[in-house]
């Protein structure tokens, strides 16, 4: 499997000072349903999964101190950490069948 390289998102550290507010001090995050993305049943607390998703953009705030964009995720593909010879015969068959199914 081709290794995608992830840009990083900076994070600050929170500010006492500032207000709980302050954008840059947390993360983004979304919230899906299992219903949404079904492979999120398998994961694990805390895990790291990568996924490449499609956004559309629906608001876009600017001001002298920031610019913040409002999204919907529209779409997403789960990129599974194993390469395909490291699957097992079980994995391998479910990879197939999300790729085939994406296909048809």
């Amino acid at each position: 499997m081709a290794h995608i390289k992830l840009k990083k998102i900076k994070v600050s550290k929170p500010d006492k000072d500032m207000p709980m507010s302050h954008h840059d001090s947390y993360p983004p995050s979304f919230v899906i349903t299992a219903e949404q993305v079904p492979e999120i049943k398998n994961w694990e607390l805390g895990g790291k999964y990568k996924m490449i998703i499609e956004v559309e953009m629906r608001g876009l705030n600017k001001d002298e101190d920031a610019t913040i964009g409002n999204f919907y995720i529209t779409a997403y593909k789960y990129i599974p950490e194993k390469a395909v010879e490291d699957m097992s015969d079980e994995e391998f068959s479910e990879y197939q069948n999300e790729v085939l199914g994406e296909k048809t």
